[in-house]
């Protein structure tokens, strides 16, 4: 018995349908046609994304849609050239507020003309990110010039977990050994 149901009837592809529909990560559906790629279709996330009217959207290129995005039409014909998933992080702007949104855009060929995009929002991870590295910045720069010595140890211990030993990790330079 085949494991996969039977994807050509009507109501396969209606189950399909919804399913695109209702992904909660924007995606969008490309399609190939000549030297153009073309937005065929896009899910309700990515509606509320583009905050805008989607029927303007449907059907314009992606050379209209991206003329100042070069970076992006490269992913969608790189995803067609090779028949294989690309993945990018961008920016995009909003298109009502303007505010730049920090992205990881992946294009999976589906077939030889069709290509699923989805928009994943990585700004909250980016924004964290960047508190990080400030923070390890800060912490770097204030153990590189405390006046006193410091150092972190790490113990090392025997089998019975008795500390036998220690090894340096780390020491500012008013460290003496």
């Amino acid at each position: 018995m085949n494991q996969y149901p039977d994807t050509t009837t009507p109501a396969a592809e209606a189950i399909y349908h919804t399913l695109f529909k209702s992904l909660p990560m924007p995606t969008f559906l490309w399609q190939a046609t000549g030297n153009e790629f073309v937005l065929a279709e896009m899910n309700l996330a990515a509606a509320r994304q583009v905050n805008g009217p989607v029927e303007n959207l449907i059907g314009k290129t992606a050379r209209e849609l991206f003329a100042d995005r070069p970076d992006q039409q490269k992913v969608l014909a790189e995803c067609f050239r090779t028949r294989i998933a690309q993945h990018c992080e961008t920016q995009i702007p909003l298109r009502l507020s303007g505010d730049l949104l920090d992205v990881r855009v992946t294009c999976v060929p589906l077939t030889s003309d069709l290509a699923l995009v989805q928009v994943e929002d990585v700004t909250t991870r980016q924004k964290v990110d960047d508190q990080l590295r400030e923070s390890e910045k800060r912490y770097r720069l204030l153990f590189d010039n405390m006046r006193e010595g410091f150092s972190l140890y790490e113990v090392i211990t025997d089998k019975d977990g008795n500390a036998i030993d220690a090894r340096i990790l780390a020491a500012n330079a008013a460290y003496e050994y």
